[in-house]
């Protein structure tokens, strides 16, 4: 393991990896693999090359488009366990720039050092591996993704099918905090990192924590301040929520409620017609919340993926993640084969299909139709991505995705939802509990014990004031 002191990552023996005729090599978790002597392989490879919309590169601007309406699909690539889902940090934007009559954002700083930054992990007590499988160009820089502006790399480890000599060095971008790698030869690159952030690095504000944000914007541009206003001062809600007591909340709430459908054709420029028309997805969102906060005075940039994008508002002490919503109806997530045989063991990939070691779980939501049940009222679980794996002992799961009520379609803020496992034939067993954010969001991390009972069985998510399904 390489110290985080040491921006040089070093390598040790390698072996090349193999390419099949089609670009993608698999190794199946069901089949023990043969030890291989002064190998180290962290986590199985995925992609031989590198995905769609993976950036190699940092990107110098992102523009508004007008595409307003959800997609029925979108692809997130799911880097970290346990995973971070929606909210990874990919690329990060925190200025404005002018162009004729349109807006556009910009990286404030684009600059990259060694100097990374020092933290002290007893404070940071969130645990996650981050793995990331690439084909690096000798000189380009990959950025990492990030789960929090706080996550910081404690340790990395690497394999590659490059030069022997190559090495990657590992940078950081204070302004946007991120790292990012760049690789002394070209190759195809596996590198697993040991991550820590805060207890709430995913945890959107609330209302509440947005209410008592001040302004603390300073050395902004005037000349392009007063053309943002011009462009804004006449749209009343917009109107209404500077002049509230709660501006930053209130801005909030009526981003999150625009609608995902096509604009109608305006004379208006793009953001005024979908602020005028309170239309668009989470980048519509995000990018109006951004230029307006602006405007006002606040610290905020935007933060995307390749699926979600969001906002982060400084509270003159710390960034916040502000959620917006406009996510597509589906998300496809895809990920790294983790396969960790060193401390911290988190997966164990012994995985055989044996009745002795594996439980036969659906996740379809056997629920009682009792009469307490009737008398509540019903909720929906939507998950980020499909969960229909069958399930097996001593390994971590997470389900992520939006509580919201079955009749209205509004999330549920605050509930606590309990995980039990429904056995055919015996008895239930309660495994973990969490609660929703402001906007209904949850991760509900579990692990089947090791002496877990086998056969058939369901997942039922429960809170005391909703029978919910998913």
């Amino acid at each position: 393991m390489i110290s985080n002191s040491l921006p040089r990552l070093g390598f040790g023996p390698s072996r090349k990896l193999k390419r099949a005729k089609a670009r993608f090599f698999f190794i199946l978790a069901l089949f023990p693999q043969p030890a291989l002597a002064q190998t180290h392989e962290f986590f199985q490879l995925e992609w031989l090359e590198p995905p769609q919309n993976t950036p190699t590169q940092t990107r110098s601007s992102y523009d508004l488009d007008n595409r307003t309406q959800a997609p029925e699909r979108v692809n997130l690539e799911e880097n970290f366990f346990p995973p971070v889902g929606v909210h990874k940090r990919q690329y990060v934007f925190d200025a404005i720039v002018r162009s004729k009559n349109e807006l556009s954002l910009a990286p404030a700083q684009t600059s990259w050092s060694h100097a990374l930054p020092a933290f002290d992990s007893n404070e940071l007590p969130n645990h996650r591996l981050l793995g990331i499988t690439r084909h690096i160009a000798a000189g380009d820089r990959l950025i990492l993704p990030s789960s929090s502006p706080y996550m910081r790399i404690q340790s990395c480890s690497v394999h590659e099918n490059a030069h022997p000599s190559s090495a990657l060095t590992l940078e950081w971008n204070d302004a946007a905090q991120l790292y990012a790698l760049i690789a002394s030869h070209t190759g195809v690159y596996e590198v697993l990192c040991h991550t820590y952030t805060p207890l709430d690095d995913t945890t959107p504000a609330s209302y509440e924590q947005l209410a008592q944000i001040q302004p603390s914007l300073k050395n902004f541009d005037r000349e392009l301040n007063k053309y943002i206003l011009s462009k804004i001062n006449n749209i009343d809600w917009i109107n209404a929520a500077a002049t509230s007591s709660a501006p930053l909340a209130q801005l909030a709430r009526e981003l999150f409620n625009f609608e995902s459908t096509a604009l109608t054709p305006s004379n208006h420029d793009l953001l005024s017609t979908i602020l005028i028309q309170k239309k668009g997805l989470c980048r519509h969102r995000a990018f109006a919340f951004v230029v307006i906060a602006h405007a006002w005075g606040y610290r905020a940039r935007f933060v995307r993926n390749e699926a979600h994008a969001f906002a982060e508002i400084y509270n003159n002490e710390k960034w916040m993640l502000v959620e917006l919503g406009g996510q597509a109806d589906s998300i496809q997530t895809s990920s790294p084969h983790f396969n960790q045989p060193h401390p911290p063991q988190i997966i164990n990939n012994n995985h055989h299909s044996d009745s002795n070691t594996t439980n036969n779980i659906n996740t379809t939501n056997n629920i009682n139709t009792t009469q307490q049940h009737l008398t509540r009222p019903s909720a929906d679980f939507v998950l980020d991505y499909p969960f229909n794996t069958p399930l097996h002992r001593d390994k971590l799961y997470s389900l992520s995705g939006k509580l919201i009520n079955s009749i209205t379609r509004e999330p549920i803020s605050n509930a606590v939802i309990t995980l039990t496992i429904n056995y055919k034939n015996a008895l239930p067993v309660t495994l973990t509990s969490s609660k929703t954010d402001h906007v209904g969001r949850t991760i509900i991390s579990f692990r089947l014990p090791p002496d877990a009972v086998v056969g058939p069985a369901s997942i039922d998510l429960t809170t005391p004031e909703y029978v919910i399904s998913f």
